[in-house]
């Protein structure tokens, strides 16, 4: 199989204080997962690298301080809400409240902290900020990155399962004649979303990254559609087929 070249995600080689630092950071983080595959300590992990690979392309002048960086992207999900509670778009604020309170009873240095919290109140989607300084759009741009390719579809039918979610609309699937709604349909949020994030990006980097995980996106739309067929149809069909209950 024809394989293209695609951006490596190879973590950046740290020195032994900045590998301490991930250490006690992801020690934080311990104590407040939960149980949420979307959201785990995998996407902690793939978080990290991709900020470090972010920054590590940046210019130098535009690079955030490493010791912003990790903390950051580490701590940037401590506290999560599922998709469909109601205090979702405060999941990255009481992150950046938990997480400066974590830092502060820790070893870690204070002068580094108000950024941190900067950093990770600014990152989310559903939070509807925009990061004004450099280590805050590294991370969003990080976040964001985790939500598209192959590890994105992975990610958004594990919250879509959790929600007790449709797969898709049968009759739109796409959302040509209807309006979308992700938290009933998974594929919708493919749609509203994953597919939009590249004009949103922060970083150039991050940009070039995005439009090259939304490419899969899109032969993956390219391919559901031949799956699926025709909707139309198949409704008609299903509605005279009995029910595995029924008797034959």
């Amino acid at each position: 199989m024809r394989k293209e070249s695609l951006p490596s995600c190879n973590p950046e080689p740290l020195p032994p204080e900045l590998l301490q630092l991930v250490v006690l950071c992801e020690k934080l983080a311990h104590q407040y997962q939960h149980d949420d595959l979307a959201h785990d300590r995998y996407h902690r992990k793939r978080v990290l690298n991709l900020s470090l690979q972010i920054r590590r392309e940046l210019p130098d002048h535009e690079r955030p301080n490493l010791h912003v960086t990790i903390p950051a992207a580490i701590l940037h999900d401590v506290v999560n809400y599922p998709k469909d509670h109601t205090n979702r778009h405060l999941a990255a604020e009481h992150s950046a409240q938990l997480a400066s309170k974590l830092l502060k009873e820790s070893t870690f240095p204070n002068k580094f902290i108000p950024e941190v919290q900067d950093s990770i109140a600014s990152h989310s989607y559903s939070g509807r900020q925009t990061p004004q300084i450099a280590s805050a759009k590294v991370l969003q741009d990080a976040d964001r990155l985790d939500s598209l390719g192959a590890i994105g579809l992975y990610r958004m039918t594990v919250v879509g399962a959790s929600l007790n979610s449709n797969l898709y609309h049968d009759q739109d699937p796409f959302c040509l004649n209807r309006g979308r709604d992700s938290q009933k349909y998974i594929l919708d949020h493919l749609v509203e979303r994953q597919l939009e994030i590249p004009a949103k990006m922060q970083t150039e980097p991050g940009k070039r990254m995005a439009t090259q995980r939304v490419k899969f996106l899109h032969r993956f739309q390219e391919c559901l559609i031949d799956e699926i067929g025709n909707t139309q149809v198949e409704i008609i069909c299903s509605s005279e087929r009995p029910h595995l209950s029924d008797p034959i």
